[in-house]
């Protein structure tokens, strides 16, 4: 972080081997010198103390950061489990770890419904699980977009099925129509061909045939 200049923008307020007891006991006033307005506050112990006690030190801790902190964001990183190598120091790193897990358990326990508080687990499985969980969740949304758009492509073909259907039908209709004035036409042709036949019995002049009837002189001459 010192190489990445960070440190320069942030108040660091670091001891090690201390639980959270130590940053508010009798005769420190550390809390109080903590800047006034910072953008945020972030709590990271490490595994001096996860037992009942370090939790009840803990959690003062956080009563206090609140108090003096009503409206800033406070992260709490959760501790980092030990390797195996803890053995060599202290009591077995499985029991310390059991500890740990218990330790934020209850750390997360006491965050719920604090608006204002937020738990960030910062191992390493977590982060997996969190890229993981960030790349499922991508292809689901891509999955979510080519489904709509295949529902969208769905419903412009059912729009076309349709609009092609009633075009289809507006054809059958027109031959259907046309088809029957074809009938009709020849039926009145037929009528007209009868009426000139009846009226050329009659020795009635070609003249007024034409007259009556709008044919023409060959056309009469044909029915002769």
């Amino acid at each position: 972080m010192k190489s990445l200049g960070a440190l320069s923008k942030m108040t660091v307020v670091a001891k090690s081997q201390v639980s959270g007891g130590y940053f508010y006991e009798s005769g420190k006033d550390i809390i109080n010198d903590l800047p006034k307005d910072p953008g945020c506050v972030i709590v990271m112990l490490g595994a001096t103390n996860p037992s009942k006690t370090g939790i009840s030190e803990m959690t003062s801790l956080l009563d206090k950061l609140r108090i003096k902190y009503k409206s800033k964001q406070i992260y709490v990183v959760q501790e980092l489990p030990v390797s195996v190598e803890y053995d060599k120091v202290s009591t077995s790193y499985e029991s310390i770890n059991k500890e740990i897990q218990e330790f934020n358990n209850a750390i997360f326990t006491y965050s719920q419904g604090i608006d204002h508080i937020t738990i960030i687990n910062g191992s390493e499985d977590n982060c997996r699980k969190k890229e993981h969980d960030k790349r499922e969740k991508e292809l689901k949304d891509k999955e979510e977009m080519l489904t709509t758009k295949q529902q969208e492509l769905t419903a412009k073909e059912d729009e076309l099925t349709l609009k092609n259907n009633e075009l289809k039908e507006k054809e059958d209709k027109l031959e259907k129509e046309q088809e029957l004035f074809i009938v009709e036409q020849e039926l009145f042709n037929k009528r007209i061909y009868d009426l000139v036949r009846s009226m050329l019995k009659e020795n009635m002049d070609i003249d007024t045939i034409k007259k009556v009837t709008s044919l023409k002189e060959e056309e009469i001459k044909n029915l002769l």
